[in-house]
């Protein structure tokens, strides 16, 4: 089966950005926690949200992934199926890999530092689900964090091959257009346009439906609820960009 020499193919594209990353993202975070130690004043401090830079890492890989890949594949007889399939299970790993570079990062860095209260490394869903975390099995506790986490990093590699794929079929006065007009949009024209002409109505059902999404619009805070929608906006995510990968043309 041709899956398993894809994916091998697929995986090393990457490895270089993965260990490029943990050896940069590593040493930075070393470099915070270790200036607070050594700080003659009051030591005390945050390294809070450690895993935004493997998110932002998986949602790049997720974009840059798919030309050259696609291309080469397309040009020695790799069907799109067998390509989008492998695709699928290489982003699956490194989401599985980042998330247990991000649990592992938090877990060398609360053994290394001899107090708790001097410096946190506080993960991105400690302070939304607190009482979740505060009670019941610790095993399921734990499972429940790292497949957050999983789907957390999947849903962003999975928006970014989207957009790979979108810039792909665009020519190149196509891809200057949206690359200024669509951040122009949605940091300056969308703002404007909902609290100048519409008292802030799209923001403020954005910011309901993420609520919801993510379970905080109960009285606790329910991550089960959060998994069901990163699951369901990953399939959504997936699905469109197996619709635009039957369809995309192959170009030299």
């Amino acid at each position: 089966m041709f899956i398993k020499p894809i994916l091998r193919y697929q995986a090393r594209e990457y490895s270089r950005p993965f260990i490029s990353f943990f050896l940069v993202y590593s040493f930075i975070i070393g470099l915070i926690v270790l200036s607070q130690r050594l700080s003659p004043q009051d030591s005390s401090g945050n390294v809070n949200f450690v895993e935004i830079g493997s998110v932002i890492l998986v949602f790049v890989c997720g974009i840059v992934s798919f030309r050259e890949s696609f291309k080469f594949l397309s040009q020695n007889g790799i069907t799109r199926k067998q390509f989008f399939v492998a695709r699928l299970c290489s982003m699956a790993l490194l989401s599985v890999v980042t998330s247990l570079f991000d649990l592992g990062l938090v877990a060398i860095g609360r053994i290394i530092l001899p107090s708790a209260e001097d410096i946190s490394l506080s993960k991105i869903f400690d302070t939304a689900y607190t009482p979740f975390w505060n009670g019941g099995n610790t095993l399921i506790r734990s499972a429940v964090y790292f497949l957050l986490l999983i789907l957390g990093h999947l849903l962003f590699i999975s928006l970014g091959f989207v957009i790979g794929i979108a810039y792909y079929r665009m020519n190149r006065i196509v891809k200057i257009i949206v690359s200024i007009g669509v951040p122009l949009l949605l940091f300056y024209g969308l703002p404007i346009l909902d609290f100048v002409f519409l008292n802030g109505v799209i923001f403020r059902t954005l910011g309901n439906i993420l609520i919801a999404a993510f379970g905080f619009s109960l009285p606790v805070p329910n991550p089960f609820i959060a998994i069901l929608s990163l699951f369901g906006s990953t399939i959504v995510f997936f699905g469109l960009a197996w619709a635009m990968v039957r369809r995309v043309p192959v170009k030299e």
